[in-house]
């Protein structure tokens, strides 16, 4: 057998080769990683909730999200009703008010599943409530039969990758009515704005304005929580987000972004407005951002935020604690109400008060 004149290859050719051989091997395992998880992604898109039918019942899914709006909305979904009858392959806009229509032969508790079979950014833009439609998928009847939302909301559902990225202008009325009037829902126990918000940094005009108003029968889960990420917001933020949910509590994590320091007119103006169920208390944590005066004194900033109406119960938060700042609004907001639920209603700055 033929040796090898190692004294020929220089001293260091192992750790040359060796070198190359581990750098192979990370682009190899780099580009497995970037696939997997590319892939993973696109499995995960899909938003899921659940309708409680009759025998011989139709419900239709809503189709008239306010996304943009005006703007017309398409929406090509692969639609899991539940009911074992495999994927319905749909297309539309969401200027169809009388939704997609499917109907239960028996009655039951039905998981609902949508995933996106074109289009992967901004791909749930079309669901959603109208607030000035009553009929079809918008009728009381056919918003009272969903009784829980069950997924996360990731950034896709809403967004482009250029406005997640940060590097086009947030849309507006996202997530704005979205389950206005489902006066039976429940949040499941894994619905809340996904990590991948944690990253988003801007809202654009109405992020979650009346996105549960009047659910009246709202049950918050244990994780909801508006994205704490956020630094800036346009007009009406979480404007009257939870009006007239009256079964409402927070749940004990509930907070509004912290790091907000921009922000347009009518910050979570109404946000809690006529949550006058008996069962009502701010927890322990939450707190207005603490603006400075300009934001402060803009248009509607706080406006009746907890005004809470008759029947509310004594806080065990002080309004004070929940302002988180020394300054105070240069008009009357009327934030805190029934004066009778806050403890130091009477010490706080008059413009808090009226």
């Amino acid at each position: 057998m033929k040796r090898v004149n190692t004294a020929k290859f220089p001293k260091t050719a192992p750790c040359v080769l060796l070198a190359l051989v581990l750098s192979a091997c990370d682009l190899f395992n780099v580009s497995l990683v970037n696939y997997l998880l590319e892939n993973t992604k696109k499995e995960e898109q899909f938003f899921a909730f659940s309708v409680a039918a009759a025998a011989l019942d139709t419900f239709s899914i809503p189709t008239s999200g306010m996304l943009n709006n005006p703007a017309v909305k398409s929406y090509i979904w692969d639609i899991d009703w539940g009911d074992g009858q495999g994927a319905a392959h749909v297309t539309g806009t969401s200027a169809d008010a009388g939704g997609i229509s499917h109907t239960y032969a028996n009655a039951g508790t039905y998981r609902i599943t949508i995933r996106p079979a074109g289009v992967r950014e901004a791909w749930l833009g079309a669901f959603g409530i109208s607030p000035s439609e009553s009929t079809g998928a918008n009728s009381p009847a056919n918003k009272t039969k969903i009784v829980s939302v069950d997924s996360p909301l990731t950034p896709p559902m809403t967004r482009t990758e250029a406005q997640i990225n940060g590097t086009a202008a947030p849309p507006g009325n996202e997530w704005a009515y979205t389950f206005a009037g489902c006066d039976h829902l429940a949040m499941g126990e894994d619905f809340r704005f996904s990590p991948q918000w944690d990253h988003i940094t801007s809202a654009g005009n109405g992020f979650a304005a009346s996105m549960f108003a009047s659910c009246t029968g709202l049950v918050m889960n244990g994780v909801f929580n508006l994205p704490q990420g956020m630094s800036a917001a346009g007009d009406n933020f979480a404007y009257s987000m939870f009006a007239s949910c009256t079964a409402l509590t927070m749940n004990g994590v509930f907070n509004l972004p912290q790091g907000m320091s921009a922000a347009g007119s009518y910050f979570a103006a109404s946000m809690f407005i006529n949550c006058n169920g008996g069962a009502f208390i701010v927890n322990d944590v939450f707190k207005f951002p603490p603006f400075d005066q300009t934001i402060l004194d803009k248009a509607g900033v706080f406006y009746q935020t907890l005004v809470l109406g008759m029947g509310t119960p004594l806080q065990t938060r002080t309004a004070g604690s929940i302002i988180n700042s020394t300054l105070s609004p240069s008009s009357g907001r009327s934030t805190f109400s029934p004066f009778a639920a806050w403890s130091d209603y009477s010490g706080i700055p008059a413009n808090w008060r009226g």
